[in-house]
């Protein structure tokens, strides 16, 4: 049982096992109305987690790498990669490989860094895609990873336009076979909703419900599936709606 996490420019794969086991003894032992106690055996307990591997993705020279998003890929059934998306770019790791693989950007997105604030897993139409929001681009990306990876290069399906967007904003996305749904939120204290079925697209602005005790946020995050819609923002608001 692994989790992994991204500090600065190092992606660290933790084996979590013995900790999981540990708390799975807890609520069991809890479950048990004779057990008063916790009588784990902690001398035999180690509280620092161990890395089964390290990433270092900045080799030392040029500008510092700063890790923002990370995503499981599966490649098979067997076959998984992560997905590292930094303020330079996009990364890939696999365990079959020492070194990190940075996918390059079509010439027709340049910006002056690359930096990737979110990425999320698409699968649309029986394609699996990565949509992606790039700061201080007015537009969000969907690749087609698979043929990517082929490549070298990413691959760009297709595009949302998604204007005032010069804030970091996380993107919330919700797909079925025939559904795409994208949330991200805007400098206009608001957020874009687009929708793409197999017959249509729709877009809109929807501006954040102004209260007289509070002024209009920014909305720093998005997530979203069949009946709910969360937003957060940085005036520590949290908004669900229900979905109708």
């Amino acid at each position: 049982m692994t989790l992994v996490v991204g500090s600065y420019h190092t992606v660290r794969f933790l084996n979590i096992a013995t900790h999981i086991n540990r708390l799975r003894t807890y609520i069991r032992k809890q479950n048990q109305t004779s057990v008063l106690v916790d009588c784990i055996e902690s001398s035999e307990f180690v509280s620092k987690i161990s890395s089964t591997h390290i990433y270092n993705l900045y080799s030392g020279t040029g500008p510092m790498i700063f890790i923002t998003s990370l995503l499981f890929y599966p490649l098979t059934n067997d076959e998984i990669i992560l997905l590292v998306g930094t303020s330079l770019g996009l990364f890939i790791i696999n365990h079959r490989q020492q070194t990190p693989i940075q996918l390059a950007f079509p010439k027709s997105i340049w910006t002056a860094s690359e930096y990737i604030e979110s990425l999320r897993l698409i699968n649309y139409q029986s394609t699996r895609l990565i949509a992606m929001n790039i700061l201080y681009l007015d537009q969000i990306y969907c690749f087609d990873l698979d043929k990517s990876l082929r490549e070298q290069q990413l691959h760009i399906c297709f595009t949302l336009s998604n204007p005032f967007r010069q804030i970091p904003t996380k993107l919330g996305v919700y797909s079925t076979d025939n559904l795409f749904e994208c949330i991200v939120g805007s400098n206009h204290r608001s957020f874009y909703y687009h929708r793409i079925d197999s017959s249509s697209k729709h877009q809109s602005e929807i501006v954040w419900p102004q209260t007289e005790s509070c002024p209009l946020p920014y909305i720093l995050s998005t997530c979203l599936n069949k009946q709910y819609l969360c937003l957060t923002t940085n005036n520590n608001l949290i908004c669900i709606y229900k979905r109708q």
